[in-house]
């Protein structure tokens, strides 16, 4: 009887130095020790951990487009955009919007009498040069943002949306040695031209980077109304839907070939910014 006493002691042993080891792996969650033991084990047996083959590095080239698209439009993209109201939150403060249909025809006339005459033309310039790397070019459409912006509110939006996609661009290693050189050149990036190396870096298209800013820029503007309105979130979307077709139509007539970005006359949006960098109390940065 003694040798069977001893197996059992054994494998009670065994079976108590497995649950230590359990138990000092805590943090692992049930279910997955095996995983961890079988991965630790081939680690300690000088191996290394071979990655499946569904888990192995995909090259640029391979990954969707839409996926680039939508981490452009994303609003986590880290720019600050959802901080800037462009004037809407003094519209609201001075009861110029009451409500969804006042708001829909004041974003509605920025759509079609200033982003589509001249800030999404400009801003096409500027994604069709840095595609083809055409440097003096985006170089020359850059020097005519930054000279267009009407308020400092507005200038100081621009500088600093695209320094911030200058820092990321900065920190990632898909950016091209060409397109990085220009950008370490560029002493006042802005956002147009952030945006258009963004582009260039995840190769998305100068239309599919248009409708992206357009996107951004309403979905931006919703947010504000959001947040200065009594509007809620199926409001908003009701709105969006209504605006949708203006946004496909300022598109459309930002790419018509004879569409030339020589200036606005958006002259309530200027006098909306201009009052805005004064309002008293206000939400959205100045």
């Amino acid at each position: 009887m003694a040798a069977p006493a001893r197996r059992l002691r054994a494998q009670g042993h065994a079976r108590s130095t497995r649950c230590d080891h359990r138990s000092h792996r805590s943090a692992v969650p049930a279910g997955t020790w095996c995983l961890w033991w079988r991965a630790s084990s081939l680690t300690r047996r000088g191996r290394g951990l071979q990655l499946p083959a569904a888990h192995a590095p995909v090259r640029r080239a391979q990954v969707n487009s839409a996926w680039a698209l939508l981490r452009l439009a994303s609003p986590q993209l880290p720019i600050g955009g959802y901080s800037y109201s462009q004037g809407l939150e003094m519209a609201v403060e001075h009861a110029i919007v009451t409500d969804p249909q006042t708001a829909g025809r004041w974003i509605g006339d920025q759509l079609l009498l200033n982003l589509a005459r001249f800030e999404a033309p400009l801003l096409l310039a500027h994604c069709e040069a840095a595609a083809v790397g055409d440097w003096g070019q985006l170089l020359q459409v850059s020097e005519q943002h930054r000279a267009s912006r009407e308020t400092r509110e507005l200038h100081q939006e621009s500088r600093q949306m695209g320094y911030s996609l200058q820092q990321l661009l900065n920190g990632l290693p898909e950016l091209d040695r060409d397109a990085r050189r220009f950008l370490e050149q560029t002493t006042e990036p802005h956002l147009a031209l952030g945006w258009a190396l963004a582009a260039r870096t995840w190769q998305i298209s100068p239309q599919d980077a248009l409708a992206a800013w357009l996107w951004s820029w309403l979905e931006n503007q919703l947010a504000v109304l959001m947040k200065t309105l009594p509007l809620g979130q199926q409001a908003a979307q009701r709105l969006t839907s209504e605006l949708l077709p203006l946004l496909q139509q300022a598109q459309v007539n930002a790419s018509a070939p004879d569409t030339h970005p020589a200036g606005s006359a958006a002259f309530g949006l200027a006098l909306a910014s201009m009052a805005h960098e004064r309002q008293y109390s206000r939400l959205f940065r100045s």
